[in-house]
């Protein structure tokens, strides 16, 4: 399905490629999006690689809390758990996903981002376990 000319199509904010180094839980996450400036469709486009053996990288939607400090999680009504985009094996294992967002994340006019955290092992930084995150999302056209 194509939009309207109406929407015009964005990626912006890219974190680059990031290091996932240290002892589990360590979290690497996406730059801020502001959620007001998409319309009802956003996504993340993910990057993952993992090398170190049984090192899970998942990832999870947050919006920012009304205290302007806090981020709390983001999750559809039926609470599933946080996507795991990779498992390392003791060779590189990667992956890129595009994450939807819950309509959680555009509802409120929040600061939105994608986390990604890494589970069971320790993480051997860029080059061995990294991630980055950017979003892809419709915005309304400027009216000519």
């Amino acid at each position: 399905m194509r939009f309207p000319q109406a929407y015009t199509f964005r990626t912006q904010l890219s974190t680059g490629v990031q290091g996932v180094t240290g002892a589990a839980p360590q979290t690497v996450a996406g730059k801020a999006l502001d959620s007001g400036l998409a319309s009802i469709i956003v996504g993340a486009r993910v990057y993952a690689k993992a090398t170190t053996n049984t090192l899970t990288l998942a990832a999870k939607w947050q919006v920012l809390d009304d205290d302007g400090a806090t981020w709390i999680d983001v999750v559809e009504s039926n609470n599933p758990a946080n996507v795991v985009l990779v498992t390392g094996t003791g060779s590189a294992v990667v992956a890129t996903k595009i994450l939807s967002a819950p309509l959680a994340v555009t509802a409120g006019n929040r600061q939105a981002r994608v986390v990604v955290t890494s589970a069971a092992a320790s993480g051997g930084g860029a080059g061995t376990d990294e991630c980055s995150i950017a979003y892809d999302y419709r915005a309304p056209a400027p009216a000519l």
